[in-house]
């Protein structure tokens, strides 16, 4: 019988429920059989017991967002309890009430806090834990855990965000720090007099215990490789799961075993399914003779005629993926990459004997990034993830090295017409990219770009006369409009080398004969692909041989040409703070410069990039997930006009001709092998620190196939690649079956039962910029006059009540007008308002702390100081500082609070101008006076930050310190500072990340990683400070920065002496 992968096991007395196939399933008493009890709730996950044992409070997420839902221990219908979504988990009962923490409420992802929920009553309470998401109780005393997550994600972390145990002794409120084992604790059970948790402090998470002083550690359980993961009990026994197996522990007898059973799954997301090859569009190419298209999707290659004929498909062997799929010759030969073997290996197969590919296994690829064959289909040109340029000779199966990069990826490569020659593009250093060819004969390549700052995308016109780029060298600097700044936002164009010392320029056309005038050239009657010329460089002096496209400067991309068209990419400046984060960008215009009429034309906007066929006949275009096919010898728009279904006139190619069938477990295999290499190739440091990771992949590979889900086996990912013990090693998106959306909609205020009337009264609103069009508050609405203290009577014309509250009657409403009955405090003033609700309302708590914050500074420090909050290190963060930097920066001091800030890469950017020292003034009569240099800060400061401050945002935190700014107040940051790029999807479009750049600083080296900054004066937020609803970390970063400016007087040069010029 087939085991499963088994998950969150719960138990009561000699009953055991756990999570497997997304279900909860329970072990009987007296039963060996595991029976299933919940269907059709996705993603139902963290089952605990009623201490009665009738009950089971799990999280699921039936609705399409994560909540806790109730059901009977011996199956029957699942009830939903709590309407808060985010990640809303059930984690303990008290009598009748379930406790849940949850984020749903918190302006930041990373605080959770506790709640109730009475399941006879549905009545909900804020329990006075502050920052928390475990709790357990003893007789006369409590214990909470903050930041209580799964050390198997991140092994061996000791950063500021490691678990850790609060305990309060007597009930009193007074929580203090439990015990310190400089590890990462989970689990936290109080059984009798002794605490029992996970601990990986010894190098795997095992089950430990210690007296309630945190003396007399124990360890009760002895995994050597896998670790204990998501321990519960109910008193006498303990049960966790450890390798996709569940373990019980027997506190009386201490000895563990593991829990063998019979589980009857159908395992019915894993059967052979049929998905859109649309939706997972990696890769395509155009035959060399313009007549058919490759196309590679979730790892797979399809061939086909473009508009008529069957798809076929390249057949690949026991789940292997097939990348980078290119056309060899015409119409029947296709080059490959294949991991068959393990590792990506070219073959060559022909599409009318598919059974016997050309396989140049003795080749070593690597990881390859792209590959462009030659026109004779003699050559292919490869680009792997080192970054190496080489060609293979696909007649001979000889590997010839032409280049690497030592700074940067490849950025684009391309055949010269008669094979001679390979143009690409190579950093020099750190700043400069060029343009080589490669001379094949010789094997030696010459520079044909002037080194000034990027060039990229090279590509040989149909002749073989020219070479055209892309050059980042247009520098015509645009003024910031918010602060004084200047930028290069539109810094490229495209450029032409003429490759022969006699040949003139292409926008020198030639005098046409009488003909010709009128009729445009020759372009009817291009031959290019029949008559091609030979490729002649002349090297000596080639360096002043660049000339530009006589267009505007832009933001461009491809290039290619034909004799009488060049075509281009090119995309405008965005915004970076609201760009869309899809697959398929598709922002992108193909514009064309016609030589013959020596103007340029747009061909269509939309495009996600383009290539151009062999014969220089057709274009292929992406656009989006879809492709199209345009002719480069006709009217474009007769093709543009024509919309409707794919066909030859309107150049849309229907990809559902494609049947993509999948087997889920090979694919999850493969996937797997294939994110365990990504970590082998891209960790940053050659011997994987030390660690053995071809025993990862023993250990771990055969788990794969008792994986049931996608949900399953995503945690598996995670748990792999936690073995680096390293940060930003994360796994993200794939293909998981459609969950529902019925989002709750939002009305961007809190509010509570008011059993008196029956009523939701409102206790707070949370407002935010009126002007800002992205997240507008849904109760402060020009004539809505909706204020705190009025009561919700009922939602779409359906009465609220204790059951009926309004986050269950706004089920699926997010984002749509509903009409509310509201009335005063004291039931009068009874009106109709229609609002819009929103889908989340974090921004709106988000701003609401930031202005709270700030007026609490100003108020405390009776006008002395400024505040301003970096909420992460991207665009977001980067708006945010100026947005309150330019003002705030004007006072005596300054508090600079990166508190739960989500890192990115703009620290050094923000560094910068916190690091300038005033030292002049500008006067002028009529317009006061201004700093220099401007946008400086007057006075002293401080940095406020805590254990959510990460990546970019432990960098800046230490940094800040390093670079002497000011005092670092509040708790040890993240610690994880070994960056990431992921570039790289696995088939079904699962990203992972792989820790690539690693960090280092003149104090402690590459000690921040896995372990933080520290700061100069720790100050941490109580669960006492909590209830009170004071920020006892905000408090003394105002005192700190008081004293600074004591002992540094800001900046307030004494101007009443004025310089005296007359006789």
């Amino acid at each position: 019988m087939k085991q499963g992968y088994y998950r969150f096991p719960a138990v009561y007395k000699d009953k055991i429920v756990f999570t497997s196939d997304d279900d909860l399933w329970i072990l009987d008493s007296g039963s060996d059989v595991a029976r299933r009890i919940t269907t059709n709730l996705f993603r139902v996950t963290s089952p605990v017991f009623s201490p009665d044992g009738k009950w089971i409070a799990f999280k699921a997420e039936a609705d399409g967002n994560a909540d806790v839902y109730l059901i009977n221990a011996d199956g029957g219908k699942a009830e939903r309890l709590t309407y808060f979504e985010h990640n809303t988990v059930p984690v303990a009962w008290r009598g009748s009430e379930i406790i849940f923490s949850s984020n749903a409420l918190s302006f930041h992802k990373g605080y959770r806090f506790l709640y109730s929920v009475d399941y006879k009553t549905k009545e909900i309470k804020n329990l006075p834990y502050g920052d928390s998401n475990k709790i357990s109780f003893g007789k006369g005393f409590t214990i909470i855990g903050r930041n209580i997550d799964e050390p198997a994600r991140w092994k061996r972390y000791k950063g500021g965000t490691a678990g850790d145990i609060w305990i309060d002794r007597k009930n009193n409120g007074n929580f203090v720090k439990y015990l310190d084992l400089n590890s990462n604790l989970a689990s936290p059970m109080v059984i009798g007099n002794k605490i029992y948790f996970i601990s990986d402090h010894t190098g795997v998470g095992n089950i430990f215990s210690a007296d309630i002083n945190g003396n007399n550690l124990k360890q009760h359980t002895f995994h050597n490789y896998f670790y204990a993961r998501n321990a519960s009990t109910d008193g006498n026994t303990i049960v966790y799961h450890c390798g996709g197996d569940l373990y019980s522990l027997d506190v009386k007898s201490d000895k563990s075993k593991k829990l063998n059973f019979v589980f009857n799954n159908t395992f019915s997301l894993t059967r052979d399914r049929f998905i859109n090859p649309s939706d997972n569009l990696e890769d395509y190419d155009i035959s060399k003779d313009s007549s058919r298209v490759a196309i590679t999707s979730r790892g797979k290659v399809f061939v086909m005629g473009n508009w008529e004929g069957p798809a076929i498909q390249i057949p690949n062997v026991n789940g292997c993926r097939f990348k980078v799929a290119r056309w060899v010759d015409k119409d029947s030969k296709i080059a490959l990459m294949s991991d068959e073997s393990g590792d990506y290996r070219l073959n060559v197969f022909d599409i009318n004997n598919l059974d016997k590919p050309v396989k140049h296994n003795k080749i070593e690829i690597g990881l390859p990034f792209d590959m462009r064959i030659s026109n004779s289909g003699k050559f292919a040109a490869v680009s792997n993830h080192r970054n190496e340029i080489f060609i293979v000779n696909l007649d001979s199966g000889e590997k010839i090295h032409i280049d690497r990069n030592n700074f940067g990826i490849l950025k684009g490569f391309n055949w010269s017409p008669d094979d001679k020659f390979l143009a690409y593009a190579i950093n020099i250093n750190h700043k400069q990219t060029v343009i080589k060819v490669f001379n094949v004969k010789e094997k030696k390549s010459y520079l044909i770009s002037d080194p000034l700052l990027s060039d990229y995308s090279p590509s040989f016109d149909s002749s073989g006369k020219y070479l055209y780029l892309i050059s980042n060298r247009i520098l015509n600097p645009i003024y910031d409009n918010i602060h004084f700044d200047m930028g290069f936002s539109k810094a490229t164009k495209p450029f032409c080398i003429v490759l022969q010392k006699n040949m003139s320029s292409p926008f020198d056309p030639a005098p046409k004969s009488f003909e010709n005038l009128f009729n445009g050239g020759n372009a009817s009657k291009d031959k290019d692909s029949k008559n091609k010329n030979e490729t002649v460089i002349d090297f000596d002096g080639i360096l002043n041989r660049m000339i530009p496209l006589p267009v505007e400067e832009s933001l461009y991309a491809e290039i290619y040409s034909t004799k009488e068209k060049i075509f281009y990419s090119k995309s405008q400046p965005e915004g970076a703070r609201y760009a869309a984060d899809t697959p398929y960008p598709a922002n992108k215009e193909i514009l064309y410069y016609d030589l013959n009429e020596q103007t340029e034309k747009s061909l269509m906007k939309g495009v996600t990039s383009f290539r151009l066929s062999a014969d220089s006949q057709a274009l292929i275009i992406q656009c989006g997930n879809k492709i199209r096919i345009l002719s480069t010898n006709t009217d474009f728009l007769e093709h543009l006009k024509a919309n409707g279904t794919p066909s030859r006139k309107n150049g849309w190619v229907d990809l559902n001709r494609i049947k993509l069938k999948i087997d889920q477990t090979l694919e999850w295999q493969q996937m797997f092998r294939e994110a365990w290499k990504l970590q082998k190739e891209f960790y940053w440091v050659e011997n994987m620190s030390r660690m053995n990771w071809q025993k990862v992949l023993d250990e771990y590979y055969p788990l794969v196939e008792r994986i049931a889900t996608r949900l399953e086996f995503s945690d598996l990912m995670w748990e792999m690649q936690g073995e680096l013990g390293t940060s930003h090693a994360y796994e993200m998106g794939g293909d998981y079956n459609p969950k529902p959306d019925y989002t709750i909609g939002k009305l961007g205020a809190d509010y509570s039962f008011d059993k008196s009337s029956g009523y939701y009264k409102i206790t707070k609103i949370y407002s935010s910029d009126s002007w800002d069009d992205m997240v507008v508050p849904p109760l402060t609405k020009p004539g809505a006059e909706i204020k705190t203290g009025d009561m919700i009577m009922e939602i779409n014309g359906v009465k609220v009540s204790a059951e009926n509250n309004p986050g269950k009657l706004l089920i699926g409403f997010a984002g749509k007008e509903v009409r509310i009955k509201v009335c005063d405090a004291k039931l009068k003033n009874v009106r109709y308002v229609n609002i819009k609700t929103i889908g989340n309302d974090a921004y709106l708590r988000y701003r609401d702390w930031v202005a709270k914050n700030k007026e609490y500074v100003h108020k405390k420090s009776k006008g002395k100081l400024g505040y301003i909050h970096i909420p992460n290190m991207m665009a977001f963060g980067f708006a945010e500082f100026h947005r309150h930097f330019l003002t705030e920066s004007d006072y005596d001091g300054l508090v600079v609070d990166v508190r739960n800030n989500g890192g990115g890469h703009v620290s050094q950017l923000l560094l910068e101008k916190l690091a300038r020292k005033r030292i002049g003034i500008g006067e002028a009569r009529y317009f006061g006076v201004e700093p220099y240099p401007v946008d400086s800060v007057k006075g002293a400061m401080v940095m406020l930050t805590d254990e959510h401050a990460g990546s970019d945002g432990d960098i800046v935190s230490h940094c800040f310190k390093l670079m002497k700014l000011g005092k670092l107040v509040g708790k040890r940051t993240w610690g994880g500072v070994v960056g990431i790029w992921p570039r790289f999807a696995l088939a079904d479009g699962t990203l992972t990340s792989q820790p690539e750049f690693a960090t280092w600083f003149t104090d402690v080296q590459y000690g921040v990683e896995n372990y933080g900054t520290d700061p100069d004066i720790y100050i941490e937020n109580t669960p006492a400070d909590y209830e009170k609803e004071f920020d006892a970390q905000l408090d003394k970063a105002i005192e700190v920065a008081l004293e600074e400016v004591k002992l540094n007087p800001p900046f307030n040069p004494d101007l009443k002496i004025k310089p005296v010029l007359g006789r």
